[in-house]
């Protein structure tokens, strides 16, 4: 199976798409609304993810028919990830958010780019730099520059930067998938820090790490985080679809 089509199951199961309908290029998955009756500080009634030239869409059933009017106009992924499409669906759930009781609240960056990495070879060993470490409980006692907590993703896998006898930087396991071989990454650099490479030198370490287990790596950002992305190239990701959710707060 390639990398592209282990995303795709992948993102099948995040949706809560059956098995039966991944075979298809466009899956509409009903969301739970369950969250409505408990009024939850925050909901997502729509969301959507394309990997290639497949999409998956899920959505509350209450908001059907305003998600299938909205995807009858924006056919096109490239319509459907603009400004335009989102002004135009945030609109249309306006009146629907109110009567719930939530107010609209798009996220600024608006839809995010997904990437992925499965070959160890492209991550050359002299691209790591000497004080990236894989991060153990030897390393805990230094202080820690990051929001991160290093017991808890030491104990998922990761790696950090030393510099100034500190912890600066951080690339750590997210999630694991359903699927096993589908792992997701994050990683975070102290601000005094960043532009010097350690936030690649960490990804790409524990990507190679990663990738010679048989473990197809995914990376995310939004569209408008620069640094992140300019990360994901330097470490070998290659994109491979984007992803938008729809998220309201309770008022």
């Amino acid at each position: 199976m390639t990398a592209e089509a282990l995303l795709w199951l992948d993102e099948c199961t995040r949706h809560g798409v059956r098995a039966s309908a991944a075979e298809e290029s466009f899956v509409f998955a009903d969301k739970d609304e369950t969250p409505l009756k408990r009024h939850l500080n925050a909901i997502v009634p729509v969301s959507f993810a394309c990997v290639g030239e497949r999409m998956i869409v899920s959505a509350y059933p209450s908001v059907r028919s305003v998600i299938d009017a909205h995807f009858e106009k924006y056919r096109s992924h490239d319509a459907l990830f603009s400004e335009d499409a989102f002004a135009a669906l945030d609109r249309a759930l306006r009146p629907h958010l109110a009567a719930w009781g939530y107010k609209p609240a798009m996220f600024p960056s608006r839809y995010g780019i997904s990437l992925i990495q499965d070959t160890a070879d492209a991550l050359y060993v002299s691209s790591v730099l000497d004080g990236t470490k894989r991060l153990t409980e030897e390393l805990f006692p230094l202080k820690n520059l990051t929001s991160m907590k290093p017991a808890d993703c030491a104990a998922r896998g990761a790696y950090a930067q030393i510099a100034d006898g500190q912890i600066v930087c951080i690339a750590s396991v997210n999630r694991v998938s359903d699927l096993e071989r589908c792992v997701e990454i994050g990683v975070e650099c102290a601000p005094d820090y960043r532009r010097r490479g350690y936030a690649a030198s960490c990804v790409r370490a524990l990507t190679r790490d990663l990738c010679e287990g048989g473990n197809v790596v995914l990376y995310r950002h939004y569209h408008t985080n620069i640094g992140s992305a300019a990360v994901a190239r330097a470490a070998g990701f290659r994109p491979v679809g984007r992803f938008f959710s729809y998220t309201s707060f309770a008022i």
